[in-house]
């Protein structure tokens, strides 16, 4: 019986190991998905106290991702996009903006937005309402992706200025759209309202 026992119990420690390992590099890798963690970074042009730290996750079919930022406004609402860029270095990046992905994380920038044909592609991953305590937790899945490798994939929160908790119209478009009307009129943004959010903090991983 206590033979049983442990052999059991090496089985299960086996089994365990050949899961889930810590990789060199500090990524880890738990039944085939890899995950990376990356710093979260205030993009200087109005949350400049941003700050904290994300968690991306690949699979053969999908991506995971996590979010913890500090530093946001009380009372603020935020949205999160998942930003895929399948070939970097066909970014034009002359943007002159004090953006922390062009100074050496990333080619690209605003004007890759851009086009009739844009390098990059963008969709809505989570949003909140900033607590007294100006930190949120986010969240997201994108299923079905299969990045490339080269490709970069960036969690990019905008902020939308102080929640409008007196009218559910609009506050849903600041938990759902991007509010740029340049972005996709009327749906992601409108031009009676014009552009309302902005660029808060952004995290960047490069897919290998």
């Amino acid at each position: 019986m206590k033979h049983s026992s442990l052999a059991r119990g090496v089985s299960v420690l086996v089994l365990l190991f050949a899961a889930g390992q810590v990789l060199a590099d500090g990524t880890s890798q738990w039944r085939q998905r890899i995950c990376t963690n990356h710093v979260v970074e205030a993009v200087p042009l109005v949350e400049t106290t941003a700050q904290g730290h994300a968690r991306l996750c690949e699979r053969a079919t999908d991506l995971k991702a996590k979010m913890t930022i500090k530093g946001l406004t009380p009372g603020h609402a935020y949205t999160t996009w998942w930003v895929y860029i399948d070939d970097p270095s066909q970014c034009v990046g002359s943007t002159p903006l004090p953006l922390p992905f062009t100074t050496g994380k990333s080619p690209c920038d605003f004007d890759d937005f851009a086009g009739e044909k844009p390098l990059v592609v963008f969709g809505r991953m989570a949003s909140g309402v900033s607590p007294r305590r100006g930190l949120l937790h986010l969240s997201g899945e994108f299923g079905g992706m299969q990045p490339s490798s080269g490709s970069e994939v960036w969690l990019f929160t905008f902020g939308h200025g102080p929640a409008n908790l007196s009218d559910g119209d609009a506050l849903a478009r600041q938990l759902l759209t991007p509010e740029d009307p340049s972005a996709g009129a009327p749906h992601l943004g409108n031009f009676v309202d014009g552009l309302l959010g902005y660029p808060a903090a952004v995290a960047v991983f490069k897919i290998q």
